[in-house]
């Protein structure tokens, strides 16, 4: 049991007194010492409005709402919300040994202000939960760091210090808003008023502004209203009466943040490349607290919306556990499993459920605090096999198309073989990349996309200018270019895709590209994922005049072409056995080559030299006015035996053990293995969805 010695008729706060605890301790103070020292006060409301905690934790019954008694016993317990428990509470320990972080002159960064933003509310939380007010202390001298003009002159990352406020604003504004509620009952009238007159000075008038000036995220369209509008929204409901605009602001957030949910696509698609669909966790962190903050009655997370876009990020998301690296991207991402551990207990859904446990890893998510204060371990997981198809295509917003061998199972081991594609490009953070294909073997990337730059956005990255860069290019990508012109992208503009799926076959999808080549008569880009490992890739253009086309396959090693096109991509557990041909002429030639950051066009926005990551790829090099190049990979094991790619008159053919796998292009695009016993086929007669 606990053992707490406390000064007889002191009440420790940040002037110098402490809680001295026994060492060793972790949940037993849960159910000893804490619920004493926090009885009766925890329960109390400011005014007649708000009561305190009530976002995401209740000081008090509220019909189904969860209480800091309840959140005691879970956290007491065996289990994952104990785990959860255990990596906070061992970062809000080292925590207490530090000063608070100040600004020193660094640029707020979002993973600077995130660390920063996640020590006020793991602080904050820490306190509620055991009652020791050292956090408290620490939660508070970190806050009132950020409002000292000295320590904290800016809270605007330096490439926004233009406009009134920025993500920055909002990503603090939230923290500060979780941590007054949950610290209320630890925080004397003098410190209350404190973070009330910081929040106005340094967020809340700032955020007026920009609503008063019509600035585009303030009515609800990208991740900047998730976290700027839905920031300063919970530190509304967080103020509550203490604040002459906290209604305000809570009522104007709810409304933009539904107006914001409603630009999601119809199945849930985010309207940002995938490696931004991590910011979905925000909404549900917002709607989680909104549940709180209206006693129930707004469970919009339970919504089919949020259940969808959970859906579709496990479409994007490869074993073990990383987001597909489309559009601006970091590679490796991981999904946002805090927003679907939320969304999994408003639905009571149970492959969300199962989702979630195997992306679980608290050091891995962006929010473990969300997790913890959603997760529901009464949700029985339900594997996704049979309950959700191994293949996909989205029609909004990049239009994205997945097939894989299967969904289990999930480790660093993997599935055999995940496709991903795209037929469009979307509103925000796009790439030139309507065509990409990437193929995953057993857990690994082999044709790859390459993400963003490694050492962030250069100044210029949201200007014409982008485009020089590889990463956004469509030179960067493994899609059809004509030399001495960039792929037309428009924003928000998808290719047609007729598609079609089955969990013994795989995948076929045809995409109608034209409208992305300028000179174009045609493009189209036929793709097939004939179970379990083998993938074709049939393009097929025409162009007003001859052109000088070539076509890109980025690989994960530096893997050299042969003279006929044959190449092999090796990773540590995987290989795509591989030939790329062309179908329409001999005149074919094939090279390996490699991108690199070129003058004018090396540097970040911060004039730092951009990391040379130097990927490789190979590349098809041929002159005329149309071509049918075929292209066929067949994912293995690195000691499964295998043969290689022949040459057939109307395609390829492979032996692999036993069984010969056969791609021909004569008339559309088939894959066929064992003469036909199972086969794909789409014929080039076929009409386009419109």
């Amino acid at each position: 049991m606990l053992c707490v010695e406390k000064a007889s008729g002191t009440t420790p706060h940040r002037k110098g007194e402490c809680v001295a605890v026994c060492a060793g301790w972790r949940v037993a103070l849960l159910m000893g010492a804490a619920m004493t020292m926090l009885a009766g006060r925890e329960v109390m409301a400011v005014g007649a409005e708000t009561m305190h905690p009530h976002l995401l934790v209740t000081g008090e019954r509220v019909g189904q709402l969860r209480t800091v008694e309840e959140l005691r016993h879970a956290v007491a317990e065996d289990g994952h919300a104990r785990e959860l428990w255990e990596f906070l509470l061992q970062q809000a320990e080292a925590d207490l040994g530090t000063e608070p972080v100040a600004a020193d002159g660094r640029n707020p960064s979002y993973q600077f202000v995130h660390s920063v933003a996640q020590r006020i509310m793991r602080g904050a939380l820490v306190a509620l939960v055991t009652g020791d007010e050292r956090y408290c202390n620490d939660a508070l001298a970190q806050i009132e760091c950020l409002f000292d003009d000295e320590r904290w002159p800016d809270w605007r990352d330096e490439a926004h210090r233009g406009r009134p406020l920025d993500l920055r604003t909002g990503q603090f504004a939230r923290a500060i808003g979780f941590a007054y509620d949950w610290m209320y009952h630890m925080l004397d009238e003098d410190e209350r008023q404190m973070i009330v007159a910081g929040l106005d000075r340094r967020a809340i008038q700032p955020f007026w502004e920009a609503v008063d000036k019509g600035i585009y995220w303030t009515r609800g369209s990208n991740n900047w209203s998730t976290v700027i509008v839905g920031g300063l929204g919970i530190a509304g409901m967080a103020l509550g009466s203490d604040h002459p605009d906290g209604q305000r602001l809570a009522e104007y957030s709810a409304e933009q943040m539904r107006a914001y949910l409603q630009k999601l696509g119809p199945e849930g698609e985010f309207n940002e490349s995938v490696g931004y669909s991590s910011a979905i966790r925000l909404p549900a962190l917002y709607f989680a607290a909104l549940r709180y903050h209206s006693g129930g009655a707004e469970n919009v997370l339970g919504e089919p919306i949020f259940v969808d876009a959970c859906r579709w990020v496990m479409y994007q998301t490869v074993p073990p556990g990383r987001t597909v690296p489309f559009g601006d991207s970091q590679l490796a991402a991981p999904p946002p499993a805090s927003a679907v551990a939320a969304v999994a207990a408003a639905s009571r859904d149970g492959v969300l459920q199962w989702f979630y446990l195997q992306n679980a890893d608290p050091r891995r998510m962006d929010m473990p605090i969300l997790t913890l204060m959603t997760f529901d371990d009464r949700i029985e997981p339900q594997s996704p096999e049979g309950r959700m198809p191994h293949g996909r295509a989205y029609e909004a917003f990049g239009a994205l198309i997945s097939s894989r061998t299967a969904w289990e199972p999930w480790s660093e081991h993997g599935v055999r073989c995940i496709v991903h594609s795209k037929a469009g490009i979307e509103p925000f953070h796009e790439h030139h990349d309507a065509g990409q294909v990437v193929i995953n073997g057993f857990g690994e990337r082999l044709i790859v996309d390459l993400g963003s730059p490694a050492s962030g956005y250069p100044a210029d990255y949201g200007h014409p200018t982008r485009w020089n860069y590889y990463n956004a290019s469509s030179w960067g990508h493994n899609v059809l270019n004509v030399v001495g012109r960039e792929m037309h992208g428009e924003r928000n503009t998808q290719g047609e895709v007729l598609a079609a799926f089955d969990d013994a076959l795989g995948g076929i999808w045809r995409m109608e590209l034209t409208r992305f080549y300028p000179g174009a008569d045609s493009v189209t880009r036929t793709v097939v994922h004939l179970q379990p490992g083998i993938v074709a890739v049939l393009d097929e253009a025409s162009f007003d005049a001859p052109e000088e086309i070539r076509l890109r396959w980025h690989t994960v090693d530096r893997c050299e072409p042969e003279a006929d096109g044959s190449f092999t991509v090796r990773g540590e557990r995987a290989r795509a056995i591989s030939r790329l041909v062309r179908l329409d002429g001999d005149e074919l030639t094939v090279i390996r080559d490699e991108h690199a950051y070129e003058p004018p066009y090396h540097l970040t926005r911060y004039g730092h030299p951009q990391k040379q990551r130097n990927e490789s790829f190979v590349e098809a090099q041929l002159h005329g006015r149309q071509c049918r190049l075929l292209t066929a990979f067949a994912v293995c094991d690195a000691d499964e035996e295998s043969g290689r790619w022949e040459r057939t008159t109307t395609g390829l053919r492979m032996r692999i053990g036993d069984r010969i796998f056969t791609i021909s292009a004569d008339d559309g695009l088939t894959a066929s293995v064992d003469a036909g016993t199972a086969a794909w086929s789409i014929s080039s007669r076929e009409v386009l969805a419109d």
